[in-house]
């Protein structure tokens, strides 16, 4: 599943660089979707990812955290502004 994690992420973004957009769909009924695309005994349809224009071009999901918020430093809480150099 690790290399499936890269390669989604390196999908997404050469499909970003062309100027595309992408959702990694991993919830769906994987068995009606290996059906639905005839996938052959022994394999599994495991993740989705539709590609293509953004109906809003430089539209972006929700802003995202400050690091400062949910990274954290060798421990717990501990956060990369506490640190002391």
């Amino acid at each position: 599943m690790f290399d499936l994690g890269l390669a989604c992420e390196n999908l997404s973004l050469r499909a970003y660089d062309l100027g595309l957009g992408t959702v990694i769909v991993g919830l769906c009924d994987h068995a009606a979707l290996g059906r639905l695309i005839g996938l052959p005994g022994g394999y599994q349809a495991v993740v989705v990812i539709p590609v293509g224009r953004p109906a809003s071009p430089g539209k972006q999901g929700p802003a995202k955290k400050d690091p400062a918020q949910c990274c954290h430093l060798n421990r717990f809480g501990q956060t990369w502004a506490d640190r002391q150099d």
